[in-house]
């Protein structure tokens, strides 16, 4: 099922430059993206802060009114206190009494205003508490949808890059080969057009967890869309004849699980689809280079991108593997 890739006399491929314009057009759709989102998450952020300034304005203003409360407390048990007390000695300074009735009726009036205040601070504050939960939900889902597929939930492009960046200055430290595995599914559109998008999307979903349990979860595999997944192994061993080895072992136990056969269940019951999927893979090994990581990526990519259509022109459900 392993085939090397012999680039004798074929240093520039015909598909490349296509291949190398597609990737430049989904770049400049990524960063058109990237620069809208950031727009909608600066603003949730800006939202987020003023939710937080009143929060914080409320808190205060429920501090300041439980101090009157247990002022006006005070000055009602002070006055009560000293009623008792002209009741026990039996010496009546009507002037005092009035003057004690008045604060009485003071106190209670002011201690019903501030409770009536404080409902309403703490109704606001629980508004401005479940605002701010709101906020940040909305935040993180427009985080969740800038960075993982919808469908399967993988990482996506954008997550991607980041991975393979760390994995690049991961590999210069450690000085290791890593591996980048380029992975079409031969048979969707057939399926797609047996049996509906439907059966289609739970394939998807059911062929991301397959390659999940193939890899490390040091490693990350990626949808970038439709039908194609892109696997990095990182750190594989500083020996590049054990890196191919070990790339071709995995690239072959992800071959053979997803050809192994696939049951559906849907509205019309549980099935096996037929006919079977496989997948096409280009694999390349590759040791770190000083170079920035975005050119890395692309480089690596584009020659991946090549074994994979190689291995989809044998026949399909094959593995063809470069190295750098």
């Amino acid at each position: 099922m392993t085939t090397p890739i012999d680039n004798t006399n074929n240093p520039e491929n015909e598909l490349y430059p296509a291949l190398k314009s597609y990737a430049d057009d989904t770049q400049q759709g990524l960063l058109s993206n990237r620069t809208a989102l950031a727009a909608a998450t600066e603003e949730l952020e800006r939202s987020a802060a003023s939710i937080k300034q009143i929060h914080t304005a409320l808190q205060k203003f429920t501090a300041d009114n439980l101090i009157n409360l247990a002022s006006n407390s005070t000055k009602i048990q002070d006055a009560t206190t000293q009623l008792k007390m002209a009741h026990e000695q039996k010496v009546f300074d009507f002037a005092a009494f009035d003057i004690a009735i008045n604060e009485v009726k003071v106190g209670k009036r002011l201690l019903t205003e501030n409770m009536d205040m404080l409902d309403i601070a703490q109704s606001k504050l629980k508004e401005s508490a479940n605002s701010l939960v709101q906020s940040e939900i909305l935040l993180e889902a427009a985080n969740a949808l800038a960075l993982y597929d919808h469908l399967t939930k993988l990482p996506n492009r954008r997550l991607f890059v980041d991975r393979f960046n760390q994995a690049v200055f991961t590999s210069r430290r450690n000085n290791t080969f890593s591996a980048l595995l380029f992975l079409d599914l031969d048979k969707l559109k057939i399926i797609n057009d047996t049996y509906g998008h439907q059966v289609g999307d739970a394939l998807l979903i059911e062929v991301a967890q397959r390659i999940k349990d193939m890899i490390r979860d040091t490693d990350t595999v990626a949808r970038f869309g439709g039908d194609e997944f892109v696997i990095l192994i990182s750190n594989i061993n500083t020996d590049k004849a054990a890196a191919l080895s070990r790339t071709e072992l995995i690239a072959e136990k992800i071959r053979y699980q997803i050809e192994q056969p696939i049951t559906i269940t849907n509205d019309e019951g549980t099935f096996v689809l037929a006919p079977q999927c496989t997948a096409s893979i280009g694999a390349t090994v590759f040791l770190y280079a000083f170079d920035d990581p975005s050119h890395v990526l692309e480089s690596i990519l584009g020659l991946s991108d090549k074994a994979m259509y190689q291995a989809k022109q044998a026949g399909g459900n094959q593995i063809r593997i470069d190295h750098v």
